[in-house]
């Protein structure tokens, strides 16, 4: 199991980041002290649906961002079609509401943890949404969770997660799904 100096959370893919110096202002606009940022971690982009694994990577994603004071921005992919009881739909009539969702309870653990936020609903598949979104936004890091559905067991990342973490061009972290031990050695 790897885990970061940041939250604990085990990570099953990380890369590391350099290490620079941040200086925390007062709202007087004051210096009053350096805040050391080990990642050099500016603004984290991550990726939820509202699912108990996109959660754990929101969470993560809001602990780093309050140890680092870097801005969070989530973002949710949404397809042309929505899988509905009655087949398939436009999923245009329900931006509005997934706009309130990503903007309220899918993020309310990142306001929570006094961190900023901002939320971007994103045209197509996750993977394509999630890897323009962290160019379109200079994200210096991907957050993403791992659903781990595939039904193998050796198997410990969902296919979304892999693909956004072999086709980025900058660092990704994979929240894998609570107790999931990874194999050592």
């Amino acid at each position: 199991m790897v885990t970061t100096g940041g939250p604990k959370v085990p990570v099953i893919h990380s890369v590391r980041l350099y290490a620079r110096r941040r200086r925390a202002a007062d709202p007087g606009g004051e210096t009053i002290h350096d805040k050391e940022d080990p990642m050099g971690v500016k603004r984290i982009l991550v990726g939820t649906d509202g699912s108990e694994h996109a959660q754990r990577a929101v969470r993560w994603a809001a602990d780093l961002a309050a140890q680092t004071g870097a801005e969070v921005v989530a973002a949710h992919a949404v397809g042309l079609l929505v899988t509905t009881p009655d087949g398939p739909m436009p999923s245009t009539p329900l931006h509005d509401r997934l706009r309130k969702l990503l903007e309220g309870e899918w993020t309310d653990d990142v306001r929570g943890a006094g961190v900023p936020v901002r939320c971007r609903l994103v045209e197509g598949s996750a993977v394509t949404a999630l890897l323009w979104a962290a160019e379109d936004e200079s994200a210096d890091l991907v957050v993403v969770g791992s659903r781990g559905a595939g039904g193998f067991s050796d198997l410990h990342l969902g296919s979304t997660s892999h693909q956004v973490a072999l086709y980025a061009d900058r660092p990704v972290t994979i929240i894998p799904p609570p107790g999931r031990d990874l194999p050592i050695g």
